[in-house]
C-alpha cells in the first residue's frame, strides 16, 4: 500500500484535470473511481494542457554524410528536465533506395543540436525540455539497437507507433542500417510532469 501511495501525485494531477474539464472547480478534483477502469481512459488532445503535458513534435531531414558515414537523428530527455518523454509516434523515410531503420536507446546526446526543429504541437502551451539532436560523422550509429523496421522503398514513409518512455537522461536515435544515406526523421511526443519517485526504479 505504500509503494500505491507514492503513485498518488499523478493520480491526483489527472483527477484535476478531469474536474476542470468537467466544469467543477480547480480544487474539487474527482474523488472516486472504479480503478479497472483507469487503463481505458484517454484524454481528449485539449484536456492534456490542464494537466501540464505538452503535445510536442520534432524532426530533421539530413543529406547523405559522405561515403563510409552513418546518418542518425535523435530526441533526447536532457538531465533535471522533470519530465517523462512518451514518444508516441516515429516517421522515417528516405530518398536512397530501400532501407531499413533502427531505433536506439542512447544514455548521451549525439555530436550535434538541431534544437530549432522542434515545437508544441498545442500552441498554447510554451516549447518543451526534449531536445532534437543529429550526427553524421561517425562510421556506425550511437547506442543499443531495440528495433529494426521492415523495408521501407525509396519516397515512403515508415511509422511506428511505440509507445516509448524516456526518463531524463535518456535518447532514442533513428538511423539506416546503411552508410551514406540521406534520412527525414520526425518525433511526436507528450512531455509529461513527474515526481521524482516516477523517474528512479522500482
Amino acid at each position: 500500500m505504500a509503494r500505491f501511495g507514492e503513485l498518488l501525485g499523478p493520480a491526483a494531477r489527472l483527477g484535476r484535470g478531469f474536474s476542470i474539464a468537467l466544469g467543477q472547480g480547480e480544487g474539487e478534483g474527482v474523488t472516486s473511481s472504479a480503478p479497472e477502469i483507469f487503463p481505458t481512459v484517454s484524454l481528449r488532445p485539449e484536456w492534456l494542457a490542464l494537466c501540464n503535458e505538452r503535445l510536442m513534435t520534432g524532426g530533421i531531414g539530413l543529406a547523405a554524410p559522405g561515403a563510409a558515414l552513418m546518418a542518425e537523428v535523435q530526441l533526447f530527455n536532457p538531465d533535471g528536465s522533470n519530465i517523462l518523454i512518451v514518444v508516441e509516434e516515429i516517421e522515417a523515410g528516405s530518398a536512397t533506395g530501400t532501407q531499413l531503420f533502427e531505433i536506439r536507446e542512447n544514455t548521451a546526446r549525439l555530436a550535434l543540436q538541431a534544437g530549432i526543429n522542434k515545437g508544441p504541437r498545442d500552441r498554447r502551451m510554451a516549447s518543451g525540455a526534449g531536445e532534437i539532436w543529429y550526427n553524421n560523422a561517425n562510421a556506425a550509429a550511437t547506442g543499443t539497437r531495440r528495433y529494426q523496421s521492415p523495408a521501407v522503398l525509396a519516397n515512403t514513409i515508415w511509422r511506428y507507433t511505440p509507445p516509448w518512455l524516456l526518463a531524463k537522461g535518456d535518447g532514442m536515435s533513428v538511423n539506416p542500417t546503411a552508410q551514406n544515406v540521406a534520412i527525414t526523421v520526425n518525433f511526436a511526443y507528450r512531455e509529461v510532469p513527474v515526481s521524482p519517485r516516477e523517474t528512479s526504479d522500482f
